[in-house]
């Protein structure tokens, strides 16, 4: 057994599913179903795999680096960690902390971002109208937040995983929204109280772990259908661009590829389609001697074609 897959065995000893009592902030942006399944179905949660816990891990790894980082730069930090909660709601959830600036106390989130997808956050906005799924939930949890402090603004961090570099967006309560958002949560609790379920609706990620009694019979694992994945189809996107150097590309092509090795099919992700097929090992002749040629994965990556 290598290094990795020790690792791997460490971290999966580490997961555990646990009842869920209460909303929590910071899901409260995802499906409504799912928010039921959390409270209703704790049980029946899929386990993630140890290579997301890694990816939990090292996004911890990364607040502690930016408040260190923070803290080095003179910045007076307080508070974290702080448990909130809205008792009549059943609503919780905790700061990451709290930062002097201008002479203001700021609660302050810190996100860790694929170097593909950090350029896309810019302001509130490009957060709440984002294209993919996880980022929009940013802004609901940071409105649930501001409701749970009874703070006018949050500073939102977000931190490059590749260069370390960081950015901080100034997000204001948006009354109309967080209103929604309480009308969500009053939703969810009575779903709850009388042990029922929202409608099923368009799914928005197939990587939801109550995907499996959710919508029974559907499988968008790889090699097969689409794959919703926010830093794959960043990749994709930056590996079609014709400014990218030709070192870039490879880089991008070797490291798309390698996430298809030994998964047979055909999947879509956003625009672009993934073709994966094994190509057995093969011998031929050539000036009457036989030259045997390696097996090998053939992955053609191209944009789908509009229908």
């Amino acid at each position: 057994m290598n290094l990795f897959e020790r690792i791997l065995e460490a971290k999966k000893r580490k997961i555990k599913v646990s009842p869920v009592h209460a909303n929590r902030a910071s899901e409260i942006g995802k499906c409504e179903r799912y928010l039921c399944y959390c409270r209703l179905n704790w049980q029946d949660r899929q386990p993630h795999s140890p290579e997301v816990e890694l990816i939990f891990e090292e996004g911890r790894r990364q607040e502690l680096a930016v408040i260190q980082d923070l803290r080095e730069a003179g910045f007076k930090i307080e508070e974290m960690q702080q448990s909130l909660s809205w008792s009549q709601l059943n609503l919780y959830g905790h700061i990451d902390g709290k930062i002097l600036i201008d002479d203001k106390w700021l609660p302050f989130e810190i996100k860790s971002a694929s170097p593909y997808v950090y350029p896309s956050f810019r302001d509130a906005e490009s957060i709440r109208n984002h294209r993919y799924y996880y980022a929009r939930a940013y802004f609901s949890q940071i409105q649930a937040y501001l409701l749970l402090t009874n703070e006018p603004q949050y500073l939102l961090i977000f931190k490059n995983r590749s260069s370390g570099e960081i950015k901080e967006i100034l997000i204001d309560l948006d009354y109309e929204f967080a209103e929604e958002l309480l009308k969500k949560v009053e939703r969810i609790n009575a779903h709850v109280e009388s042990k029922t379920y929202p409608d099923v609706t368009e799914c928005p990620d197939n990587r939801c772990p109550f995907l499996h009694i959710c919508l029974p019979g559907r499988d968008f694992g790889p090699g097969t259908g689409i794959v919703i994945d926010a830093e794959l189809e960043a990749m994709l996107e930056r590996r079609a661009e014709t400014k990218i150097s030709r070192n870039e590309y490879e880089e991008l092509d070797e490291e798309i590829k390698a996430k298809f090795q030994g998964h047979e099919g055909v999947i879509e992700c956003g625009r672009f389609e993934i073709k994966t097929t094994w190509t057995p090992e093969k011998v031929y002749t050539e000036a009457m001697v036989p030259k045997p040629r390696a097996a090998f994965w053939k992955i053609i990556i191209s944009e789908k074609k509009n229908e």
